[in-house]
């Protein structure tokens, strides 16, 4: 059982304390009960006083979210007028000319460069193959002139394949 000396100081602390905050909320109440005697007193100016401060905040507040809406209009409007048919169609061929690009699909530069050059090799091949039939065709034509005159049949012995000229 504790003694009654140790029980005194606690319950002197104890009973401060409940003073204490008895004591806060009573000035709470107070100073609650004196700010509606003043504003009893003061009536409805002070109503009236706070309805105009409020309207007043208000209207500005209204003025600049009008101000903020009329300045993004305003360079919305300038930013359309600077795309002009051109200039979007640009921005697009830019855009899709950048994804092929990402993709490795060829443009259609790329296809008519390829396509000259196709063109050109095809002219060096046929240029190439006339001069060799042509140079094939010399020897045919000289041997042609040279040759003997035909004489009259004679029977003659084939050669065999290891005989033939080759």
């Amino acid at each position: 059982m504790p003694r009654k000396s140790e029980e005194a100081p606690k319950d002197g602390v104890n009973k401060q304390l409940a003073e204490a905050i008895r004591d806060s909320a009573s000035r709470i109440w107070l100073a609650g009960v004196g700010a509606f005697a003043a504003a009893q007193q003061r009536g409805s100016g002070v109503f009236d006083s706070l309805v105009e401060e409020g309207e007043r905040v208000q209207n500005q507040v209204k003025n600049a979210a009008e101000d903020a809406y009329a300045s993004v209009v305003t360079k919305a409007s300038q930013a359309w007028d600077q795309l002009s048919p051109d200039r979007l169609g640009d921005l697009f061929e830019n855009s899709v000319a950048r994804a092929l690009h990402v993709l490795s699909i060829p443009t259609r530069e790329d296809v008519e460069k390829l396509s000259h050059r196709v063109a050109e090799l095809t002219k060096i091949i046929k240029t190439l193959l006339e001069e060799t039939e042509a140079q094939d065709a010399i020897p045919a034509l000289t041997r042609q002139a040279s040759a003997p005159e035909p004489r009259a049949a004679v029977a003659r012995k084939r050669p065999t394949r290891a005989e033939a000229p080759i």
